[in-house]
């Protein structure tokens, strides 16, 4: 069974794909031949993901909403495959200040939960 990841050149991706040698094949989608932000790079990689080795595909590379634009893509690919798995990596932790700004936001809409029932 192959598992697809993307970013696998740097240390998360990187230590997945070795976890995985010997388990799985994981083959690596990367820069400059599988950008994320090329719609081409894009087809090209949901081109490779129709051969039905895959099984699983490892969304780890992040470049602004270009992450997102893949997981949409896979997820149509593979949508009514129930043998399929999608994992998406993603963090905040590069905006330390998100969490404080969507902690608010959580407490405002509970409160207004509780305020309707």
């Amino acid at each position: 069974m192959k598992v697809a990841i993307t970013g696998t050149t740097r240390v998360l991706g990187k230590a997945i794909q070795n976890e995985l040698c010997g388990k799985w094949v994981p083959v690596g989608f990367n820069r400059p031949k599988y950008d994320i932000c090329c719609p081409k790079c894009i087809n090209a990689l949901t081109e490779e993901l129709k051969n039905p080795e895959y099984r699983v595909f490892i969304n780890n590379a992040h470049e602004t909403f270009c992450q997102t634009e893949v997981l949409a893509a896979v997820f149509n690919l593979w949508a009514n495959d129930s043998s399929k798995v999608i994992v998406n990596i993603n963090s905040r932790a590069k905006y330390p200040n998100l969490s404080k700004v969507i902690c608010t936001q959580l407490l405002k809409l509970r409160y207004h939960i509780y305020q309707i029932v």
